[in-house]
């Protein structure tokens, strides 16, 4: 009895030394693979169906490379409908993520030489893929530490890191694969960045990131895109800059885990349609977003024109409405933006029509818009506001029954132009110069009237929206945008978000044995062991 025992202890230790053994290897994370020498590179060639699997696994990943990159390469904030188009075509990808992770599972276990025409491809379809990830990063501007903000993000960003951190991983892997030639070799990495993710907590930090983004204002967590309309008070290319860099790190994330998940052998068909549908829901978040902006962007640009007009000397009219101007025209660029300032002590000397008086401080700053649009009809403007407003009393100008004959038809002058304010005070400052200006009578003297050029132009005629032709004029500008219903994406909703999940090539190889695995297995080992000795 006493020897069994003693058996039993002596296998106790080489089981306890065994688990000790492998989970230091395990742990050494950092250290690269040593490059075998050429003896040891020699290798048995794979079965024929085998290497070519491996090879239409390249293939698949080269395809998908190239396909990721053409859609990075169109996205842009510069206009709204810009804006609106990134979103979705990132969304687009949502499907292709199983199969380019099954491919690249195929690729880290297998032996390919290293001079293989398709995989140096790879290697540079990967590299350029990170490139423009990290460029989406770079692109977004520092944040402001403000309490609300400064808070929420650094809870925020642990969960940025753990994804970042388990990309990178996955990157090591990837590339150091290619440095050995043993499968021990290979599955000995691949364990590695196992054991690195199950304890990175990225999973559940691409849970988090999607709750950030698409959690209701009942909610107790705070969404992003909420933070960042207050952040940026509502600029539209600056939320589409930091949403497209969280649609990047979601991707990233998302990537991560179905790699992982297909190299412990889980079925993962379920889990793929549920990353396309996070993302498609993702999509619809960031479009509200926008569109909110976009509804409420006059509330927006009062406040943006009282802090720029406040920050100014107000004995410098000029320089306010030069600032003024500035500011508007890149922010709310899909407008040209007249802008007047004037004392508000001579309010009683301006006659404002289509524009909006806004005070600040001893100043009053008058902003109105036109439409973005090349100068036409120069002449009938001019004669047109000479035969309607000249020498006429300028309270009782009446702009909408301004109608002359032009080109075969009788349109309203408003077709044309824009009559902002009349004064007959000239201590104010205008920018830009009128197109026109013509004299009113004033009871107490000559005014003027300024006249600057607005044509407003057919829209949604020669860009068709393809679904439902849900085509729309952006607020009153010349811009327009296809407001793509649920499912479909592109410039013109031209193109479905296919919800199915793409077919994945097989796995080649069998799912890899984690430290957590042989621990189990040496539990059971013990369990059978005492139930032998008793």
């Amino acid at each position: 009895m006493a020897s069994q025992r003693w058996i039993s202890l002596v296998l106790l230790a080489s089981l306890i030394f065994l688990f000790c053994w492998t989970t230091v290897s395990a742990l050494s994370l950092g250290d690269p693979p040593n490059v075998p020498s050429s003896q040891y590179r020699d290798k048995r060639d794979m079965a024929a169906s085998t290497r070519e699997q491996v090879q239409a696994s390249t293939e698949a990943v080269k395809a998908s490379l190239t396909t990721i990159i053409e859609v990075m390469q169109n996205l842009d904030v510069k206009k709204v409908k810009d804006i609106m188009a990134s979103f979705s075509k990132i969304a687009s990808l949502a499907p292709g993520i199983g199969t380019l992770a099954a491919s690249v599972l195929n690729m880290v276990l297998a032996f390919i030489p290293q001079e293989d025409l398709v995989l140096k491809e790879v290697k540079k379809g990967f590299a350029e893929v990170n490139r423009k990830l990290d460029l989406l990063s770079i692109q977004i501007s520092n944040l402001a530490t403000d309490v609300e903000w400064f808070n929420y993000a650094s809870i925020y960003s642990r969960d940025e890191v753990a994804i970042l951190n388990a990309w990178d991983k996955l990157n090591d892997l990837r590339q150091n694969s290619n440095l050995v030639s043993t499968d021990e070799e290979r599955l000995r990495l691949a364990e590695i960045f196992a054991n690195y993710y199950e304890s990175s907590g990225a999973e559940s930090s691409v849970s988090n990131l999607y709750r950030y983004l698409t959690v209701d204002s009942t909610s107790l967590s705070e969404n992003l895109n909420n933070l960042l309309k207050k952040k940026f008070k509502c600029d539209v290319k600056e939320i589409g800059r930091y949403n497209l860099y969280f649609s990047g790190l979601l991707w990233k994330g998302m990537f991560v885990n179905q790699f992982y998940w297909k190299l412990m052998g889980f079925n993962t068909v379920n889990k793929e349609a549920e990353h396309v549908e996070m993302f498609t829901k993702v999509y619809e978040a960031q479009y509200a977003a926008i569109d909110f902006c976009l509804q409420n962007y006059t509330d927006y640009m009062k406040k943006d024109v009282e802090e720029t007009a406040k920050g100014l000397s107000a004995d410098d009219k000029m320089a306010v409405a030069l600032k003024v101007k500035a500011f508007l025209d890149k922010k709310y660029n899909w407008y040209n933006w007249v802008v007047v300032v004037y004392n508000k002590a001579d309010k009683n000397n301006h006659i404002v029509f289509d524009a909006a008086e806004i005070e600040a401080g001893e100043i009053i700053v008058l902003v109105s818009h036109t439409p973005h649009a090349s100068l036409s009809d120069e002449t009938y403007i001019r004669e047109t506001a000479e035969t309607c407003f000249s020498n006429k009393y300028c309270t009782d100008i009446k702009i909408n029954q301004c109608v002359e004959h032009h080109g075969g038809t009788y349109p309203a002058f408003t077709e044309y132009a824009k009559v902002t304010h009349v004064t007959y005070y000239e201590d104010f400052a205008e920018v830009p110069t009128p197109l026109h200006r013509v004299g009113c009578s004033w009871s107490t003297g000559g005014g003027r009237i300024s006249i600057h050029f607005s044509r407003t132009l057919p829209t949604c005629t020669d860009y068709l929206c393809h679904i439902n032709r849900r085509c729309g004029r952006l607020l009153y500008s010349n811009e327009w945008v296809c407001r793509c219903p649920a499912g479909f994406y592109g410039e013109y909703c031209e193109q479905r978000i296919d919800k199915s999940v793409i077919p994945r090539p097989d796995a080649i190889f069998p799912p890899i044995k984690t430290v957590q695995d042989r621990l189990k297995i040496l539990e059971n080992g013990l369990k059978e062991l005492r139930c032998h000795n008793s």
